[in-house]
């Protein structure tokens, strides 16, 4: 009986634990659920914040590349699309103008003379040129047209919709007028006009490379025309185009063999006809050509980038050939003619005197003539390229005198030494009393500056004792001899002749 007993209260306190046991497991158990749920229900919580970060960072991501993608196509200057936009709206026209028989048209836009502009203003005086511009073009066009800076001064736009010839007329003359109004460059007003080339797709060409060649061609034309003007495409500027390259690679090859000719027409003194001056006159016989005009060498030496080359080679030239004359007589001067790029030609004048040095001619015996012209556009550069040249002897005359824009404050600060009063004057002296007026008014002017003054295109007695009587010393033009070489004009073999 007391073993049963024993065995019953053993399995009463076996019972009780297991009781104690399983009330504390239950009890952890709820403590862990509980924890469990609370950790639940923050990671639910940091789930959410998680999702909603990212969220939000995705947005902020996409709207950072939606953003990316419009800046990489956007000119930060100007806030026109850029060349990376033009060319995928480009594409993007002719896909749409193939798909639906559609059309449009590339207008090619460039500003006049905004090297000079640049060089005047420094580059910060360029950037706010171009942004005026670029407000003028965009309050121009449509919205629906594409508006872009290619780069520097180039502008394009991609015009959709009416693209009618007249139409596209109206739009460059609108244009073309609002850029005669100047721009304010420093408080100053700056005049800044625009050419315009017009190619239209699908009417001159369904190709993207020949649309944009063509638009080029129509571009170069309007420049070439004198600038400040639109013109539409036509099959004859791409002719003319392929002529003035294969004009520029002879032009080349004679530069290299040395082809180009120099003449010299004389200059002579009023009083006794004795010729005081030489001026070098740059020719070419092409081969198949004939004479090609002179300013249509240079402008041909300008598109081709050879103008600085075929420069020094008129002045080797002319210095090399007329030497011996110059060094017989003292007193005779030679004439060479400098345009407006040559003044920013950093390298000229030392290539000036070194020439001379090697040459052994007298730089007091070399007189350059710039035109009014050439000073205008550019006054700081001719003021330093003048200024270099003077201390080493050089003389400067003003070519071309009474139809530019110069004044007595502007040759009286640059160191002039004689004023040519341009041959339009001349032809009309004889019988308009005006013109005497005028050119006697000149005459005065240039002797009140203490400069010689030179009389061009005299070409009859009657004219040449007119201005003589009017006070001019010295005379050029057919009357005193046409260009020619030096051994037509003088003997060769006494070049102490030419004074005779």
């Amino acid at each position: 009986m007391d073993d049963l007993e024993k065995t019953i209260e053993r399995l009463k306190r076996r019972v009780s634990r297991e009781r104690v046991a399983r009330a504390e497991a239950e009890e952890l158990l709820e403590q862990k659920s509980l924890e469990l749920y609370e950790l639940n229900q923050t990671l639910a919580g940091l789930n959410e914040q998680l999702e909603r970060q990212v969220a939000e960072r995705t947005e902020a991501l996409e709207a950072e590349r939606r953003l990316a993608l419009e800046l990489a196509e956007i000119d930060q200057l100007t806030g026109l699309k850029n060349r990376h936009s033009y060319k995928r709206a480009l594409e993007l026209a002719f896909t749409e103008a193939e798909h639906t028989g559609g059309q449009f048209a590339l207008l090619f836009i460039d500003l006049d003379n905004f090297k000079t502009l640049n060089d005047t203003y420094g580059h910060g005086g360029g950037d706010v040129v171009l942004q005026q511009v670029s407000r003028r073009l965009k309050a121009l066009t449509r919205e629906s047209d594409h508006v872009a800076r290619l780069g520097g001064d180039e502008f394009a736009i991609i015009a959709r919709g009416e693209t009618e010839q007249k139409v596209l007329e109206t739009l460059a003359q609108r244009i073309l007028e609002a850029f005669r109004e100047p721009v304010v460059v420093d408080h100053r007003k700056v005049d800044c006009g625009v050419s315009i080339g017009i190619a239209l797709c699908p009417f001159h060409t369904s190709s993207e490379h020949e649309l944009q060649r063509f638009a080029d061609l129509a571009l170069y034309a309007a420049k070439s025309q004198g600038r400040g003007r639109a013109v539409v495409f036509e099959r004859s500027i791409g002719n003319a185009q392929q002529m003035r390259m294969a004009l520029a690679d002879d032009l080349a090859a004679s530069l290299d063999a040395d082809d180009l000719d120099i003449h010299f027409q004389p200059i002579v003194d009023l009083k006794d006809g004795h010729r005081v001056g030489l001026e070098a006159l740059l020719r070419w016989k092409h081969q198949t050509r004939g004479w090609i005009e002179p300013m249509t060498i240079l402008e041909t030496a300008k598109e081709s980038g050879l103008f600085a080359k075929i420069t020094r080679k008129i002045i080797e030239n002319a210095i090399g050939r007329a030497r011996a004359y110059l060094r017989a007589n003292p007193q005779l001067w030679l004439s060479i003619n400098i345009a407006e790029q040559n003044l920013r030609d950093d390298e000229l004048a030392r290539f000036i005197v070194d020439t001379c040095a090697r040459l052994a001619v007298e730089p007091s015996q070399i007189k350059f003539e710039i035109t009014e012209q050439a000073l205008i556009m550019d006054i700081q550069a001719a003021r330093g390229f003048m200024t270099d040249l003077e201390k080493c002897g050089f003389r400067f005359a003003i070519d071309d005198f009474g139809i530019g824009y110069s004044n007595m404050l502007t040759l009286s600060r640059l160191p002039f030494h004689t004023l040519k009063i341009d041959r339009s004057f001349t032809h009309g002296v004889v019988e308009n009393r005006e013109t005497q007026t005028i050119t006697l008014a000149m005459i005065k002017l240039g002797h009140a500056l203490g400069l010689d003054v030179i009389i061009e295109g005299v070409e009859t007695m009657q004219q040449a004792q007119i201005m003589q009587m009017l006070g001019g010393h010295m005379a050029q033009g057919y009357l005193m001899g046409r260009p020619a070489a030096l051994d037509t004009l003088f003997n060769p073999d006494t070049p102490s002749a030419a004074l005779n």
